[in-house]
């Protein structure tokens, strides 16, 4: 974008540890964190391990909530796929703002998702809107 700059930072992925939160204080001191998939009652282990480093952090999506499927499915031609998609990703979203984080990461669209999604203009920009919610 023309005019726009960020600030750089190093950060690390939970992912690097694959969210074992037996292995959270293994984690390098970084300038930012991005929380992967944990499970509920790691929270609190999570909200000390993040006050004691004093760093910034996002979570990547679903992170403690869960899909239907294993996989989000913002552009699925099944509306119940994609709806639980949105329910999930906003009920994540809400969580991660009142946890303090300062970003999420959603995937758009599915990786492995082998619809022609492409083609139906309307799911693509119903899937976009719900960020907005």
């Amino acid at each position: 974008m023309k005019g726009y700059r960020c600030k750089k930072r190093k950060g690390i992925s939970t992912s690097t540890i694959r969210a074992n939160i037996l292995k959270i204080h293994e984690l390098p001191l970084m300038e930012l964190y991005e929380l992967t998939f944990f499970q509920k009652q790691d929270l609190d282990i999570l909200k000390e391990f993040l006050e004691k480093r004093g760093k910034s952090f996002g979570i990547h999506l679903p992170f403690v909530f869960r899909y239907a499927s294993v996989h989000p499915n913002p552009t699925s031609l099944d509306k119940n796929l994609r709806n639980d998609t949105y329910v999930v990703n906003i009920e994540g979203a809400r969580f991660a703002k009142s946890f303090g984080a300062e970003y999420v990461v959603v995937h758009f669209p599915n990786a492995k998702q082998k619809e022609a999604w492409k083609d139906v203009y309307g799911i693509v920009m119903e899937s976009l809107e719900h960020f907005y919610e």
